[in-house]
Formats: structure tokens, sequence, C-alpha cells
């Protein structure tokens, strides 16, 4: 048996697979939530113009994806008004959204889509 306790690896007890496991531990680690949590830098000042690309580049596809993805879960339940355009609890809605997206950021997490499902399906039965 290896060191790495199986003889079935990828990785095996040579030099070669050394370096393997070591350049794989470097690609695939684990990294404890403390090197998440609320790791954000507001000094802008060294690239004004990356934070405000970046900025608006997730503004953009954040806005796009909630928009996209509420409405046509709501249309496909049937509950879009047809003369609005709206459907019942939308801002409530919308906000749940919000406040998910801004804290998974503040974790460290990228946006929380799965979120928007649950939200429309809790809105609308029951």
């Amino acid at each position: 048996m290896s060191r790495r306790g199986t003889t079935v690896t990828y990785f095996p007890d040579t030099d070669l697979g050394d370096n393997k496991f070591a350049f794989f531990k470097k690609v695939a680690s684990f990294h404890p939530i403390n090197h998440t949590l609320n790791a954000l830098d507001w000094n802008i000042t060294q690239q004004p113009g990356n934070f405000a690309m970046a900025l608006f580049t997730f503004l953009y596809v954040d806005i796009i994806d909630c928009t996209a993805t509420l409405y046509s879960m709501a249309r496909f339940s049937g509950v879009v008004d047809p003369e609005t355009g709206d459907f019942p609890r939308s801002t409530l809605a919308y906000c749940t959204d919000a406040f998910c997206i801004s804290f998974g950021a503040l974790l460290g997490t990228s946006p929380v889509t799965a979120c928007k499902f649950y939200t429309i399906h809790t809105l609308y039965t029951y």
C-alpha cells in the first residue's frame, strides 16, 4: 500500500508521483472560512477603472440573471398577469434575492441563484 493510503492512485510513490501530488494540493486545496469571510478590500485608489468595470459587470450580470430567472419561473408557473406583466409578491421575491446575494457576498460565495427557485417555490406553494 502506498503512503497515500491506496494502491490505486494517479500519484505513485515515485519522485514524479510526489511532484504531481504536490502540484495537485496547490490546485485543489481546502481554505477555511476565515480566509473568505468578509474578506473585502475597499481600497480602490490603485485601480479605480478596474473596480468600476467589475462592479458594473457584476451588477449587469446579476440583474439580468435575477430578472430572467424570477420572471421565467413565474411565467412558467402561470402567475404572471397578462395585462401588467407583473407577478404577485414580485417585490418580496426580488428583495429576497438581493438579500441572499448580498449576504452570500459577505461570506465570500458567488451569487446564490438557487435561492431564487426556493423563493418562487415558497411564495406560490404555501
